[in-house]
């Protein structure tokens, strides 16, 4: 993962959870865990929903169940996406560092924050939560596929 890739992944969590006590060094450890649980062939979107899906996992039945026990969702959540990004082409980089700029404009919004709606690009953004909340349902309860 670049730097760019990296100060946008950690930058949303900064902004979101400032009243958080974050371990990054548990941060890094598990993107590096999930990285060689999922495919590297595959669209971004099946690769992002893959490690989303591995993250949640709660079953022992590969070497990173003891992150739902360790992490809460918002730590799984980032390091799905930072498993992803560590082996992800420039342009999905730029991709997933834009969805994620796209939820720091929706906290600022929630906290009251002005935002000017004009200067808001959704062309080609990932609906990270969305996929995150469907990871680990069955196909047909996924909220993406069905709206």
């Amino acid at each position: 993962m670049d730097g760019v890739a990296y100060d946008a992944l950690f930058s949303i969590f900064r902004i979101t959870y400032k009243h958080c006590k974050v371990n990054t060094i548990e941060l890094q450890i598990a993107c590096n865990a999930l990285r060689s649980e999922i495919p590297k062939d595959g669209t971004l979107e099946e690769r992002l929903a893959a490690a989303m899906t591995t993250a949640k996992d709660k079953k022992s039945d590969h070497n990173i169940f003891w992150m739902s026990a360790i992490l809460n969702d918002d730590m799984r959540f980032l390091a799905a996406i930072g498993a992803v990004m560590i082996d992800a082409t420039p342009e999905e980089n730029e991709r997933i560092t834009k969805s994620l700029t796209q939820l720091k404009v929706l906290n600022s919004m929630m906290k009251g924050i002005p935002v000017d709606f004009d200067s808001i690009d959704m062309d080609g953004v990932i609906p990270l939560m969305g996929m995150f909340q469907d990871a680990g349902k069955a196909p047909e309860a996924h909220s993406l596929l069905n709206a």
